[in-house]
């Protein structure tokens, strides 16, 4: 049954397929319908659900991991990072070109340069906070980044898109069902109702996003 919001989970995605028809498929291969179909839906819209918040202390070493494990799981960019500590207040750091990055923060950083947080610089799946903290413990350091929808992989999993459309993500995932079971014509139609469905919503998401408020302020101060 839907979570405590209404929203489905997987194992309701995957009891509604089975009730049209779909219950000759083994129960994995209906988790790939639901996925397929969710990555689908969400990448269709603005994706200001995916906005995430990391708040903690920088390491020793001031990396963060950006792969997809660990505090920042899932991460796909960043939006912005700040600093916060009692002595010297509350500041966005800089983020670094490569070239600025190899030339003076890595050789400062090999020397053991330390110091309050400035600027950052993502390598790979490392996210150096620069400099090095000299006193590690004596701020907070926020992450404001984008993450990318993760896979339903749990019965009670439920999807980040908001709860209107899980019947657009049901629909999706009935299209790949009809396409597995080699039902073109019946994949068609379906199809095309998700699309009007998608394009309903967009109308809606557009009214949504006059309302959300700017997580970022322009930087024009290279002008």
């Amino acid at each position: 049954m839907p979570d405590v919001n209404g929203q489905m989970q997987l194992q309701d995605y995957r009891s509604e397929l089975m009730n049209r028809g779909f219950d000759g498929f083994a129960p994995a291969d209906l988790d790939t319908f639901v996925n397929r179909g969710y990555m689908y839906v969400a990448r269709k819209f603005p994706e200001y659900w995916n906005l995430a918040d990391y708040v903690g202390a920088v390491p020793d070493d001031g990396k963060l991991n950006v792969a997809d494990v660990g505090s920042l799981s899932g991460f796909k960019s960043v939006e912005a990072i700040y600093w916060r500590n009692s002595s010297q207040g509350y500041y966005r750091l800089r983020a670094l070109p490569e070239s600025e990055y190899r030339d003076a923060w890595a050789p400062e950083y090999q020397a053991g340069v330390k110091g309050n947080p400035q600027v950052y610089y993502i390598d790979g799946n490392t996210l150096w906070v620069l400099p090095r903290m000299a006193d590690v413990g004596n701020g907070t350091i926020e992450i404001r980044y984008n993450r990318r929808p993760a896979l339903l992989t749990s019965d009670t999993s439920v999807p980040v898109t908001p709860i209107d459309y899980d019947e657009i993500i049901l629909s999706a995932a009935v299209v790949r069902a009809h396409k597995r079971a080699n039902e073109p014509n019946l994949a068609f139609i379906v199809q095309n109702d998700v699309d009007e469905a998608i394009s309903d919503a967009l109308d809606l998401e557009a009214t949504r996003m006059q309302d959300v408020q700017e997580r970022v302020s322009p930087d024009d101060t290279w002008a």
